[in-house]
């Protein structure tokens, strides 16, 4: 016969649940501080020091019951401490008399505090003088109250060699700390290579030098667990080209001297990664850090269909801002996505430098002197002369800030907060098997970041062409423009324009402020124009979008309402006639650096 299941009680289920209540230690213990007998009244003092018989019998069993109402030891001892006072012994009358303190015993009744005996005091309450005269004399001398002594787990000294030596063992490993990862519990997590485990550990720590005969695998589990936040990182992905060359070099090279050579040349290299990293964990109340970077296009529609694997699809573009240093928490109040789809606008430095200018007029500049731009070194977006462009006008129009300073990394370590805000992201879009609209993306992000929309809240404008008139092509500028890790701008002495100072250097400042405008030109004559929201797409990507909306939804596919975007979208882009993007916005950083030992 088949029924249905029913919910059981605790003691009879499947997997049975720990009773903390139940265990013949914390019985025991509830006993020992739980009542014995009810008082009695023993003394009948009638004194101003001791008015024992101006307390009624109803009161005394209020006063026990209330004192046993827990029967805890420490909140027990604490009702003694509130109840009694203790005191040094001033003038001796005899010279017998060793006690060095005195008690005075009390309870309250209705509100007000009465004086009593000791005998009636230990009466009401139901405890020994010993047990008060130690609580009194704990508090007194060292300044806390005695705890329970009795139970708990008497092997701690037994096993303090083996915890110890465990965790030398761990700590001399070598971690690496994760930074795909929001402000939590997880920041300080570090990771050791995906190839080791715990056994793999134990096994390294049975051979070692910490090793002690009489650690198990569980108890060395037990450490790794309790005492660390360590895991086992994933493959490595992305590396550093410069790094990885390097450290082949090295397993090959067999002269000490290239040896030496090459060592040194990969020290400089990480030391100069580091240095990158310090300028974007600085912290100081004059200086504010604005990191930015555009995550990978988002594609929609997204759907579990193999033949969007062979589809062209149309893009949403997701540019990412974040206000403050590395250490700092990542919230919505300080990380701000400028997000648009393909068909509003190119994804171009016009497109960055409008985010940039915006981004520099809403922050907070209360108290700020300087403000530093960290990016990585994408030529066609980041590291080009149209950014600088917006910048300079900016730093015109704020007299406030005195200088800007755009810092760019080191070629293979360019990992920063943005980064952490697009794992999230691609995590939680991953759960997700349909996405149709743009909204649905937007919506995901704004879970993580404030989500500006292009051409609404965030106007584009042509800087590329304003600055191609005022200022003089890279080329002609007094610094080595693809070399540069930063860009230092500052005020001219000439009103109305900006000096720009390359170095090639983290540490070093040996540049000179130039002038990098046209002759009788200037910064202040950059006039940029506002860009029309809506673009032409490629039609042979309409096309695929519209074969795929055909094999999923059917050839009926406009009459459906939530794919009413893309129907829109056809009719939108049915009068715009496709044109490739400028020539020359996709170069990338050089991949040499400076022959130079200075970071």
């Amino acid at each position: 016969m088949e029924v249905h299941p029913s919910e059981t009680i605790n003691t009879i289920a499947r997997k049975r649940k720990r009773n903390p209540d139940k265990w013949k230690k914390n019985i025991a213990k509830r006993n020992r501080y739980s009542a014995k007998s009810l008082p009695t009244r023993v003394c009948e003092h009638d004194q101003p020091a001791f008015r024992c018989s101006s307390i009624k019998t109803t009161e005394m069993l209020k006063l026990h019951q209330n004192f046993y109402v827990h029967p805890s030891k420490k909140t027990q001892d604490a009702i003694i401490l509130k109840l009694c006072s203790i005191k040094p012994i001033g003038k001796r009358t005899t010279s017998r008399v060793t006690k060095q303190t005195s008690i005075k015993y009390s309870v309250f009744v209705g509100g007000s505090k009465v004086p009593i005996c000791q005998k009636f005091f230990l009466s009401i309450f139901g405890v020994t003088k010993h047990r008060v005269s130690y609580v009194m004399k704990k508090f007194f001398y060292v300044g806390e109250i005695s705890h329970e002594a009795r139970g708990g787990f008497r092997q701690h000294e037994k096993f303090s060699e083996q915890k110890q030596s465990v965790k030398q063992f761990i700590q001399n490993l070598k971690c690496m700390e994760s930074h795909y990862c929001r402000k939590s519990k997880c920041a300080e997590r570090q990771y050791l290579p995906p190839e080791l485990n715990i056994k793999k550990l134990y096994n390294m720590y049975k051979h070692s030098e910490h090793m002690k005969p009489d650690v198990k695998l569980s108890y060395f589990r037990y450490v790794f667990n309790n005492f660390f936040n360590i895991g086992f990182g994933s493959p490595q992905t992305d590396v550093c080209s410069t790094c990885l060359e390097l450290s082949e070099k090295l397993k090959l090279v067999t002269n000490a001297a290239e040896k030496n050579a090459l060592i040194t040349q990969k020290r400089v290299h990480k030391l100069r990664a580091k240095a990158f990293f310090d300028k974007l964990r600085e912290q100081r109340d004059d200086l504010k850090i604005i990191s930015f970077d555009c995550q990978k296009n988002l594609p929609i529609p997204k759907l579990p269909d193999q033949i969007c694997y062979y589809s062209r699809q149309l893009y949403l573009y997701n540019f990412t801002m974040v206000e403050g240093s590395s250490n700092q928490p990542m919230t919505r109040d300080n990380v701000f996505a400028y997000c648009c789809t393909e068909d509003e606008f190119h994804k171009d430095s016009n497109l960055i430098s409008s985010a940039i200018y915006h981004r520099l007029n809403e922050t907070d500049k209360t108290g700020i002197k300087t403000i530093r731009l960290v990016a990585d070194g994408c030529g066609g977006q980041n590291k080009n002369s149209i950014v600088i462009a917006a910048c300079s006008k900016w730093l015109l129009s704020c007299s406030a800030i005195k200088s800007i300073e755009i810092v760019f990394p080191v070629t293979g370590h360019s990992y920063m907060p943005p980064d952490r805000t697009f794992g999230v992201i691609e995590k939680k879009l991953k759960r997700q098997d349909v996405i149709l609209h743009p909204d649905e993306l937007k919506e995901v992000i704004s879970q993580t970041s404030t989500v500006l929309q292009f051409g609404d809240e965030c106007p584009v404008y042509d800087w590329r062409e304003a600055a191609r008139k005022i200022l003089a092509p890279t080329t002609s500028w007094r610094v080595r423009f693809k070399e540069c890790k930063r860009f230092i701008l500052v005020r001219s002495k000439k009103p109305g324009n900006i000096l720009v100072r390359g170095e090639t250097l983290y540490k070093s400042d040996i540049g000179t402020a130039t002038n990098i405008c046209k002759r009788q030109k200037s910064i202040s004559m950059i006039n940029p124009k506002q860009i029309n929201k809506t673009i032409a797409l490629n039609k042979n990507k309409l096309k695929d979008i519209n074969n795929l909306l055909n094999k999923h939804f059917g050839k009926d596919w406009p009459g459906i309402l939530t794919l009413e975007y893309y129907k829109n979208l056809n009719i939108s882009q049915e009068s715009l006639t496709f044109t490739s993007p400028p020539e020359g916005e996709y170069c990338h950083e050089s991949l040499e650096e400076v022959s130079d030992l200075r970071i």
